[in-house]
């Protein structure tokens, strides 16, 4: 009896835990030795030095003033990779997720970006396939990140 108890919540939770992967945000965040305003501006040229579309750019501020919370400015930009409308053919839900989005914030005197590496859809919609898309999505958000924090 014991036994069957232990396996029954080891099925349990794996499934619990593979449920909760699959709809995780996983984003990938780096550090820029750059200004708010200076990784901004790089990240909207490496879009279009990359061939991409800038979009717009989303502020929040937040003031709180409860101990632990996070206080100041946040800026999202939305974009849209080229040939974005192959992997939408590959799988049509994963159009909930464009424009795709680079986040910028400071945090503590230090700079951070991040975004949602392209593999994490996948999984969120099941996609079969395609991950020579994904990979080539993957690494042209990455090359735009990698430009916003280059230094010269």
């Amino acid at each position: 009896m014991r036994n069957s108890l232990r396996v029954g919540v080891t099925i349990l939770t794996l499934l619990l835990s593979c449920s909760f992967s699959a709809w995780s945000q996983d984003p990938t965040i780096y550090v820029s030795p750059h200004s708010v305003d200076e990784t901004l501006s790089n990240v909207y040229i490496g879009i279009d030095n990359n061939g991409h579309k800038y979009l717009n750019t989303h502020f929040y501020e937040t003031d709180s003033i409860d101990q632990g919370e996070f206080k100041g400015k946040v800026y999202v930009v939305d974009f849209t990779l080229r040939n974005l409308n192959k992997i939408i053919s590959c799988e049509p839900t994963i159009a909930l997720d464009i424009p795709l989005k680079i986040m910028v914030w400071e945090e503590d005197g230090d700079v951070y970006l991040a975004y949602i590496n392209p593999f994490v859809y996948k999984k969120r919609y099941f996609i079969m396939g395609c991950d020579d898309l994904l990979d080539e999505y993957n690494k042209s958000i990455i090359r735009i990140v990698n430009d916003a924090i280059r230094t010269h």
